[in-house]
């Protein structure tokens, strides 16, 4: 037995209608021969709420939320471990933080990455394969957990430092799963390349990251795995009004002149984990969903033309000039929009 990680999963807006009709079990029912009998890991972006009790006044396109309804089915199928570490599980507040970890907690899938204050944040969720025991910690870039306050682990302080030393010293296996990055773009930003790299050299044996939306490069870093972007495994992508904000003056391809391609958002990887000779071994097979549900996992002749320009985009992160300048100038961009808004 080993591990799957999937990619992002907002089970609510336009995605609700598919999953109550077919179930979690019916939607990623193509994908299950690949997972097999693996523990599931993935990052939950929306928090879990009695959707009765949504008001109206609190309902708005870019607030995420699933019915917490689904826990259940998450559970039985085979989901063990989720990440909160997203700039969405706050969306209803605390309230809907709280409700979160209390639905998961009653169908024992444990959590990670957020919590009512910042030890609560960095305390992982650890799973055990084959006796060996494996830690999970999630960052990303807002609402940063304090002492006292609620919120996530913060990607852009010393709480990565602070939490990869202390988990690795206690586990055998730590895999880190950050959320951060440029919509629809598939490269890293050049600070986020520094401080997930930084993170193999504080002890983490695999990175995995999320938020793009699509696939990003990936690369070997001190021989270990570091996949920037694994995109989204269930998101409403289809649906007009999502391409439409995803094309809006304030949505990232306007603010930073990315071209947005939508059938960048169909694909998304699977992480497959396994422990062989005392080592973590790691693969990744490419999935394709294209109408909301069902991703199914590449044809062999897909995968093969999917392959290559993978190789490409993990080429061009290495090697490219032109590649290195547009992320420097994008991460510009962001420092003055960032500055703009008096986030920094």
């Amino acid at each position: 037995m080993g591990l799957a990680i999937l990619g992002d999963l907002m089970l609510g807006r336009h995605q609700a209608p598919l999953i109550n009709e077919h179930g979690i079990e019916g939607i990623l029912g193509d994908i299950k021969e690949t997972l097999g009998k693996r523990k599931i890991i993935a990052n939950l972006e929306c928090p879990l709420i009695k959707v009765s009790k949504t008001k109206k006044k609190e309902s708005s396109f870019s607030k995420l939320y699933g019915s917490e309804i689904l826990a259940k089915q998450l559970s039985n199928y085979g989901f063990e471990a989720l990440s909160l570490a997203n700039n969405h599980i706050f969306d209803f507040g605390n309230r809907g933080l709280i409700n979160t970890q209390k639905i998961l907690n009653q169908n024992s899938i444990k959590f990670f990455g957020a919590g009512l204050n910042k030890a609560a944040s960095i305390t992982p969720a650890v799973l055990e394969v084959d006796k060996y025991t494996i830690a999970f910690l999630g960052f990303s870039f807002s609402n940063p957990a304090q002492e006292k306050k609620s919120g996530v682990a913060y990607l852009y302080d010393d709480t990565v430092n602070t939490a990869i030393k202390k988990v690795k010293s206690e586990v055998d296996f730590l895999i880190v799963m950050p959320h951060s990055g440029i919509e629809l773009y598939q490269y890293p930003l050049k600070r986020d390349q520094k401080i997930y790299r930084r993170m193999i050299e504080l002890g983490a044996d695999l990175v995995v990251g999320s938020q793009s939306h699509c696939i990003q490069a990936m690369e070997i870093y001190r021989k270990k795995t570091i996949y920037y972007g694994i995109g989204d495994l269930l998101f409403d992508h289809f649906h007009r009004d999502t391409k439409l904000d995803f094309t809006s003056n304030k949505s990232h391809s306007k603010k930073f002149c990315i071209e947005p391609s939508f059938s960048l958002m169909q694909h998304s990887l699977i992480i497959l984990i396994d422990i062989i000779a005392g080592k973590l071994v790691v693969k990744h097979e490419t999935v394709k969903n294209k109408d909301g549900h069902n991703p199914k996992v590449l044809t062999q002749k897909n995968k093969e033309l999917w392959m290559n320009k993978f190789g490409t985009l993990n080429y061009n992160l290495k090697n490219s000039n032109s590649i290195e300048k547009e992320r420097i100038a994008i991460e510009k961009k962001l420092l003055v929009d960032l500055k703009s808004r008096r986030v920094i």
